[in-house]
């Protein structure tokens, strides 16, 4: 699927998508619900995620987030994951993470 640069409704239902190595290069998917889409191989660069619900979704872990925008809310997400990984990490992740960990009451 190639949507690179396309503008997708704000707010889209795109729950539980197969998105898998779609081309989402430029998209703005502001405010979309990806909650349990696969994002597996998706190329997220340059796309525009800010209050996008991310929840149970699969992030990218290789080239293809670069660039990627994203509000707060999904950084102390991401923090946390990496928190939970990685048992040194330095203040500040640790704070955003125990910031999300608070709002997901865990």
């Amino acid at each position: 699927m190639n949507i690179n640069g396309y503008e997708i409704k704000v707010g889209a239902d795109l729950q539980s998508a197969d998105l898998r190595n779609a081309d989402l290069q430029g998209a703005n998917l502001q405010s979309a619900d990806l909650r349990n889409a696969d994002l597996q191989g998706a190329n997220l660069r340059n796309a525009d995620l800010r209050s996008v619900n991310l929840d149970f979704s699969c992030w990218p872990l290789w080239c293809g987030s670069k660039g990627v925008i994203l509000d707060d809310n999904q950084i102390d997400q991401l923090c946390m994951h990496l928190a939970w990984v990685w048992p040194y990490a330095p203040v500040d992740i640790r704070e955003r993470a125990k910031k999300a960990e608070k709002k997901r009451s865990l």
